[in-house]
């Protein structure tokens, strides 16, 4: 919807003014529609607008209440909205405008923080109180918007962007910081509330904060993870495929709510189909889809051909785009830019929401659905482990059977609780300690990464939470919230095109986690590398509660993760740029360790992963070096 911006302090009113109008203009595709700032006492707050739902004059940000006590700048959507609305015009509110950003405000006014609990939708804002001198702020439940800060002379400076706050100057140096580094090696992303740069840090999902006083403090108000599933004798199968079926069709109906045009993200599997489906049953007529494919011979890892079944299936109006090589090319400046901190997925996104925008301003996606109903394999493998996990500790005692259904289930959970997350962080890990530690300049001079990971991990990491929701936490809190989320808002927002996300609607995510872990994966102990939708059942509740909407051919294959010709660009398109990296790297790394992995690399003896991810946080470091 937006990017905000803002500073709070007591502070030189020029200085914050144009502290704010940088932020507010490198961000400012965020929201080309609208500018709106507010400089008074202690404040300069700001926001970019693109407007979606009531477009009028009346709805530009910031928000003021009607006494003017209180200030508000809001980047999201409200699904609710309407019915909120209602109950607050029962209790006597009126209203001046039909957006939502009116009603969210009203509901602080009413509730404070306790409106966090009726409300659903995707959100970042900021609230002034003018009497108390103090900002109440939230970040919604699964962490679709950002919300970035710092302290600098002695105010709180705040940015939907990273590269806001460098621009504002108020950052005085750019400086790397070692857990956030650590973590880009690890896992290829930054763990909130962690960033890549020292002095600046990101709220958490699900969190809350209050400021005042030159005081923050953050607080905790959503915790679906330590919600017990239910038994079978509690709620049958049937009722639970019932249920998933209608709050995903409830989902998408509330997220079709636009007064722009809107799309749909179209990969060539089951999650995007299904929002096509639930699109169909909550009535929707004209679909929009579109689909990155590409334009290289022989190439195995393009889905144009499934994404096209399901359009066809569906009689969707379809967008098949195909990226050529030189495309590739030409937006990786721009890509790197949009990417705002430094991650090793996001291009997908970046190329779908730049042929997109040219029809529509808001689209549905698909994410969401394999963290949720199990769809990935490392469900299977961790789960797998929980019985024989301690092998790893007690030795090969553990490799006879027979032993390890005569130990007690209390010493599987001594052992297997302490390292649940390094279990984790070896499904997927991307860079051991040693290759850390060999390409990075001595300046850095820390030492084994996975801990500092670990510990990382560990601050939003519920132990007492059930096995299922315990890798259930892991994949939703780490690789979805902090990379696969990250990525869609700003690298989408990057062309000012909204995205939304169906299956992570909180009321999804909440009854989810009550679905007894048998019917979510079957059998665990078999086929731990399969890919089979129909043998190994992965997503099987999601899944049969959409079969009859559904082509059979999309049911009768298996899973395959959406992939980039990465290796094919790289030793194409790119190798100029990634030849200008290995010949001039930035000062974070050891420049003959980034020859030697090149060398290795460009002989085939090594995968494209480890260039990728150099040449992505080289060329990152460069770009925002320039602010």
């Amino acid at each position: 919807m937006c990017g905000i911006a803002g500073i709070i302090g007591d502070f030189d009113t020029l200085e914050r003014k144009s502290a704010l109008d940088k932020m507010l203009k490198i961000t400012r595709h965020r929201g080309p529609d609208n500018t709106g700032i507010c400089i008074d006492e202690n404040i300069a707050i700001g926001m970019n607008r693109l407007a979606i739902i009531d477009l009028t004059a009346e709805a530009n940000q910031p928000f003021y209440s009607k006494d003017r006590r209180f200030i508000m700048v809001y980047n999201g959507e409200i699904y609710n909205f309407k019915k909120l609305k209602s109950d607050l015009i029962n209790k006597g509110v009126s209203f001046n405008t039909h957006s939502d950003t009116e009603v969210l405000l009203e509901m602080y006014i009413m509730y404070r923080e306790k409106m966090l609990s009726q409300i659903r939708g995707m959100f970042a804002f900021a609230i002034w109180d003018c009497v108390e001198k103090k900002l109440f702020g939230a970040r919604d439940h699964l962490g679709i918007k950002p919300f970035l800060y710092t302290f600098s002379k002695n105010c709180l400076v705040f940015c939907s962007e990273l590269k806001g706050l460098v621009a504002s100057h108020f950052v005085d140096k750019i400086e790397l910081d070692s857990n956030g580094l650590s973590e880009y090696f690890k896992l290829g992303h930054q763990i909130a509330p962690d960033t890549i740069l020292k002095g600046i840090k990101a709220l958490r999902n699900g969190y809350y904060f209050e400021y005042q006083n030159q005081k923050l403090v953050e607080t905790k108000y959503w915790f679906p993870e330590l919600v017990s599933p239910l038994s079978e004798d509690e709620i049958s199968y049937t009722e639970v495929t019932d249920k998933v079926r209608n709050l995903v069709i409830d989902s998408v109906s509330e997220e079709l709510i636009s007064d722009v045009p809107l799309g749909v993200f179209l990969g060539g599997g089951i999650d995007s189909a299904i929002i096509v489906a639930a699109m169909r049953e909550s009535g929707a007529k004209q679909i929009n889809t579109y689909n990155i494919g590409f334009d290289i011979k022989n190439l195995h890892i393009d889905e144009s051909e499934d994404s096209q079944l399901v359009a066809s299936y569906f009689g969707t109006n379809h967008h098949a785009i195909k990226v050529d090589n030189a495309t590739i090319n030409e937006i990786f400046d721009n890509f790197i830019s949009g990417l705002d901190r430094p991650s090793v997925d996001g291009l997908n996104t970046y190329l779908v929401s730049k042929y997109a925008k040219q029809d529509v301003t808001v689209a549905l996606s698909g994410l969401g659905a394999d963290e949720l109903f199990c769809g990935y394999v490392g469900f299977k493998q961790f789960l797998a482990r929980k019985r024989g996990f301690s092998r790893d500790i007690l030795g090969s005692l553990f490799d006879f059977p027979l032993i390890k259904n005569l130990l007690p289930e209390r010493i599987y959970k001594e052992f297997g609780n302490k390292d649940d997350i390094l279990f984790y962080m070896n499904l997927m890990k991307k860079e051991s300690d040693d290759f850390t530690r060999s390409i990075l300049s001595k300046d850095f001079g820390f030492k084994n990464h996975s801990e500092i990971v670990k510990s990382t991990i560990s601050r939003n990491y519920y132990f007492n939470a059930s096995p299922i929701n315990k890798v259930r936490q892991l994949y939703i809190s780490q690789f979805m919230t902090n990379m696969l989320l990250r990525d869609s808002d700003v690298l989408a927002m990057a062309h000012s095109l909204e995205v939304r996300f169906p299956f992570i609607d909180n009321r999804l995510v909440e009854f989810a986690f009550q679905i007894p872990q048998s019917y979510l994966i079957k059998d665990i102990y078999s086929n731990a590398k399969s890919r089979s939708y129909s043998k190994d059942q992965l997503k099987r509740v999601l899944i049969d509660s959409f079969k009859a909407n559904l082509p059979k051919e999309l049911l009768e294959r298996s899973k395959r993760g959406f992939q980039l010709p990465t290796e094919f660009w790289m030793r194409n398109a790119l190798m100029e740029r990634i030849e200008s990296f290995v010949q001039n790297p930035s000062f974070i790394f050891d420049s003959s360790m980034v020859r030697k992995t090149f060398h290795l690399w460009k002989n085939k003896q090594i995968s494209s992963n480890k260039m990728w991810g150099l040449l992505i946080l080289d060329s990152w470091f460069k770009s925002i070096s320039k602010l």
